[in-house]
């Protein structure tokens, strides 16, 4: 009888953590951003989303020059690609400083940049989870995000029809 009490107990604890796991987990992989980091603190993975390409150290710099038309002061600088099964969905620069106000700085000089030439299109602001990025459309078609989160400076560009999916998980865990 003492067997069966216990038994019946583990059996009904079981379930209970079953009930309250599915409660917090969506059907749709892309609100699932659970994320697994590499040693820098970059996400190796989140949702259905896997980095699969970086540039290498030594050009990151250049391109970041170029990205923000100066040399910049940076701790530390990314330019990563994400994707999924289906083939690339974005690349993500990150420029991170610890210069107080340098991230924003950052970001109204590429919103001066965009609102003065004809490289965006379509430009305006969107909000996803909470954060308001700016957004516009290139010459190319792709779709550029920028916004400032902490001490980073982020620019991703997307050219995929998952763009809104992969924002709604990125600016949760960049």
């Amino acid at each position: 009888m003492k067997k069966v009490r216990v038994a019946s107990g583990i059996v009904a604890f079981i379930a209970l953590v079953a009930v309250i796991s599915t409660a917090f987990m969506s059907d749709d992989p892309s609100e699932n951003y659970g994320f697994s980091v590499d040693y820098r603190g970059l996400p190796e993975s989140f949702a259905n989303f896997e980095l699969f390409s970086e540039v290498e150290a030594e050009r990151v710099n250049d391109l970041m020059a170029n990205l923000h038309g100066e040399d910049v002061e940076l701790d530390q600088a990314f330019i990563l690609e994400y994707g999924s099964r289906g083939g690339a969905q974005a690349v993500v620069w990150i420029s991170e400083t610890n210069i107080d106000g340098k991230p924003e700085e950052l970001l109204e000089a590429k919103y001066e940049l965009v609102t003065t030439n004809q490289l965006i299109t379509d430009f305006g602001e969107k909000t996803f989870s909470d954060q308001t990025v700016f957004h516009g459309i290139d010459n190319n078609g792709v779709d550029n995000y920028f916004f400032v989160s902490e001490n980073r400076f982020l620019l991703i560009q997307t050219y995929d029809d998952n763009r809104e999916a992969f924002m709604r998980n990125a600016v949760r865990v960049f």
